[in-house]
């Protein structure tokens, strides 16, 4: 009488995160990823890192290739409470991991910033006065035989004066 024994080694699944930080805005819809190699009874979901609820407008995809789980959260209509760090889980019989996202939220540069100096600038004021251009300047062209001035006038950049006086 023969009995067969059938050893199974038990491997915890692994996960990693395609990227650890993301950067997005409010109002936009932005996408997390990470991918399992996993065993075929190996359960992946997100979840926040502090055990908020997702945002409701959050929604799951995963798609299985062989052993490999690849999963993505897509956030819509992002808000600021949506901002923050998440926890890609893979979780089957012989254990669990997990990878963490954190989703930042991109502070787009304004037009005007302040200076050391306390002046409100621009970029283009900030090129014109490392170029020294302070003083009034006049040019004149010439345009189909016709005498165009043109004077302009920066005025401690805070305005650009332009003239036009065809004769």
């Amino acid at each position: 009488m023969y009995h067969t024994v059938i050893n199974e080694i038990l491997v915890p699944p692994s996960i990693r995160a395609e990227s650890t930080l993301v950067y997005s805005t409010v109002g936009k819809t932005t996408e997390l990823r990470c991918s399992a190699i996993a065993p075929f009874d190996t359960q992946v979901y997100w979840r926040r890192l502090d055990n908020s609820t997702l945002s409701k407008f959050a929604t799951q995809q995963r798609q299985i290739h062989n052993d490999v789980t690849q999963t993505s959260l897509y956030l819509s209509d992002l808000e600021l409470r949506d901002f923050g760090f998440y926890v890609c889980v893979a979780e089957s019989q012989a254990g669990q991991n997990h990878a963490t996202i954190e989703l930042r939220e991109h502070h787009r540069s304004s037009m005007s910033h302040l200076l050391d100096t306390n002046e409100v600038t621009t970029s283009r004021m900030q090129i014109l006065k490392r170029n020294k251009v302070s003083e009034p300047s006049m040019i004149s062209v010439k345009v189909n035989s016709a005498s165009a001035t043109f004077f302009v006038s920066i005025f401690h950049f805070s305005c650009i004066i332009v003239v036009f006086d065809l004769t």
